[in-house]
């Protein structure tokens, strides 16, 4: 069986380009898109989300409904988060970028008011309440000895996971699927993070294990999380050099991909994995070849 052949069966399964087509035209307004404040839809997500409801009983209007409703929460966020950290931007888009997050959270009450399912406004608040306080937990300096990988990767995963996660716990706990989910959510981590590699400061995972290894003496003379000059830069990226900060970014990635393929083998056999697979992109560490199945938003 060919790749294509491979993809186009697991997208007619999910219902992959129903569910695209659905969670598009609940998002678009012309005018934030043609201000640009739209975000790109993150087909990582949809994918996942549409793995949970497959297993999950629901009609497909439910679950298209309660899906496009994640889908708004999640970009939402992310645009109020690039409030927060753009601050070149001008006036005129950064109200419009607020304006637009909060679009898309007034579409997410419509949306599963739609459904029936009012108790997931709950649901998906608490798993919004968890998401903005690993935000908080992420912000904090990365080289005080107070902040480690595991709590990173515990954020990020948080960010990256809560709601998806807050749908399985909703339908079906404890299903195999919930395990895949979070087990996907923590090899995209890993995957985000090897394309930051050369980010020698700053909030990553790297920097993460780098706070922890470093001797006291190194921490004074290197911490926060001020822009480095040149020479401060060529400095940590000899501390990273030093402690093969990298080599256990890659580590975990390897670790991360083999947890998944385990249980996706187990869940949709082994021509489905060979897709799923192929939408992580850092192929020269996964040690295999292809191209993306889900492409990044």
């Amino acid at each position: 069986m060919t790749v294509d052949r491979e993809v186009n069966g697991i997208e007619k399964l999910l219902h992959l380009k129903e569910l695209q087509h659905f969670v598009e035209n609940n998002i678009a307004n012309q005018y934030l898109r043609d201000e640009f404040i739209l975000p790109v839809l993150s087909r990582f997500h949809l994918f996942l989300g549409a793995v949970v409801l497959s297993k999950s009983g629901l009609t497909q209007r439910v679950g298209e409904r309660l899906l496009a409703a994640m889908m708004m929460i999640y970009h939402g966020l992310s645009l109020h988060e690039e409030v927060d950290e753009d601050y070149g931007r001008d006036e005129k888009k950064r109200q419009l970028t607020v304006l637009g997050g909060d679009y898309l959270s007034s579409l997410f009450y419509k949306l599963v008011a739609e459904t029936g399912h009012i108790e997931m406004i709950h649901v998906f608040s608490r798993a919004i309440v968890h998401i903005n306080e690993a935000k908080t937990s992420l912000h904090k300096a990365l080289f005080d000895g107070s902040y480690n990988d595991f709590n990173y990767l515990s954020d990020v995963k948080t960010i990256q996971g809560a709601l998806l996660q807050s749908l399985c716990d909703m339908f079906m706990a404890g299903d195999k699927t919930a395990a895949f989910i979070n087990a996907a959510i923590e090899a995209s981590v890993y995957d985000q993070e090897l394309g930051r590699r050369n980010e020698v400061k700053g909030k990553t995972l790297a920097n993460a294990i780098l706070g922890r290894a470093m001797s006291n003496e190194e921490k004074r003379q290197f911490g926060g999380l001020t822009p480095p000059t040149t020479a401060v830069e060529k400095r940590y990226h000899s501390l990273h050099l030093k402690y093969g900060t990298f080599s256990h970014v890659v580590q975990g990635f390897r670790d991360a991909i083999t947890r998944l393929k385990d249980i996706s083998i187990d869940l949709f056999g082994a021509e489905g994995w060979s897709v799923i697979e192929q939408q992580f992109h850092p192929l020269e560490f996964a040690g295999h070849e292809g191209r993306p199945f889900v492409e990044r938003g």
